[in-house]
């Protein structure tokens, strides 16, 4: 009798684990799934753009413009708008952007900037999140130790924010919406 009451006490446990185990796998694997990454990255496109935009030069080839506009988690993204003249409207445009720890008017991408505005695109640089006219705080880029999230968070707002600027670039009239292309040095 001593040993059917052993089995049965084991048997009673090794339910109980055996449930736990399972109950355990069930309820952990909707944690497990992956969101898409246009669900990650959607947003709400009614946002208004509260854009500005003021001319900085005007000269016989080309304009270029400084520009500001709304973007998600209510951020003000910064930039400049080179648009050629002597070309048929709309304009094709280049996103041209700079790499981590630079801005939009750092040397080679004033290179790229003219070399796209000479073959007839209008360019548009923007300061990634954190960075010119956008810096907040600053901590050194690290994709795996102490700063990862904020480097992280640097990397998701700048891609909220171009998402942003095809916004802005369907707004104006002398800009293709239907032909834009991206362009990133670093």
């Amino acid at each position: 009798m001593k040993f059917s009451k052993k089995i049965q006490n084991w048997a009673i446990a090794s339910g109980i684990i055996v449930m736990s185990g399972v109950s355990f796998f069930v309820l952990a694997k909707d944690t497990n799934q992956c969101l898409p990454i246009s669900e990650y990255y959607g947003y709400d496109r009614g946002i208004p753009l509260q854009d500005s935009v003021r001319i900085a030069l005007d000269t016989t080839d080309f304009t270029l413009s400084s520009f500001s506009y709304t973007s998600v988690h209510d951020k003000r993204v910064t930039g400049l708008l080179s648009v050629p003249k002597n070309v048929d409207n709309p304009v094709p445009v280049i996103i041209l952007m700079h790499g981590l720890g630079d801005h939009k008017a750092v040397d080679y991408v004033v290179y790229g900037n003219d070399l796209f505005l000479k073959n007839g695109y209008v360019v548009i640089r923007l300061d990634i999140s954190q960075h010119g006219d956008r810096k907040e705080t600053f901590f050194d880029f690290d994709l795996t130790g102490q700063y990862k999230q904020w480097t992280r968070e640097i990397i998701s707002q700048t891609v909220f924010d171009l998402r942003r600027s095809i916004d802005f670039i369907e707004t104006r009239k002398e800009l293709d919406s239907d032909r834009i292309g991206y362009y990133g040095i670093s």
